[in-house]
């Protein structure tokens, strides 16, 4: 039994891949939110665990409402744009044969621009 194999697919499934597109995002704007949030602070700050639990949960909301933004405007459409332009490069073979190089390659993805200017 092969427990890495088993690993891998379960990281691999497809909802692993949407969740790391938003978290990602959201680790790129908190800090930024967190820097706001604490460059616009007018008064000293009581410590609470009201206070604490109120701004991260705040930070966490608002964080993933900018990713949700963040990753259908931008994201998405260049996946989609990468998927259309190097249709090649997504269906590569895996293999570790030392005769499949990159000149193989470059005749799939030319054979896939002639394929796609008859269309």
């Amino acid at each position: 039994m092969e427990v890495k194999g088993i690993v891998n697919r379960f990281l691999s499934l497809p909802i692993f891949q949407v969740m790391s597109r938003f978290t990602y995002s959201m680790f790129l704007n908190h800090v930024t939110l967190l820097l706001y949030m604490g460059i616009n602070v007018e008064e000293p700050i009581e410590f609470s665990i009201f206070y604490v639990l109120f701004t991260f949960w705040g930070v966490i909301a608002f964080s993933f409402g900018i990713s949700i933004i963040m990753v259908l405007a931008f994201e998405s459409p260049v996946v989609a744009l990468e998927k259309y332009i190097l249709p090649a490069m997504s269906h590569r073979p895996k293999t570790n044969n030392k005769d499949y190089n990159d000149v193989t390659l470059k005749q799939e993805v030319n054979s896939k621009v002639v394929q796609f200017e008859q269309a």
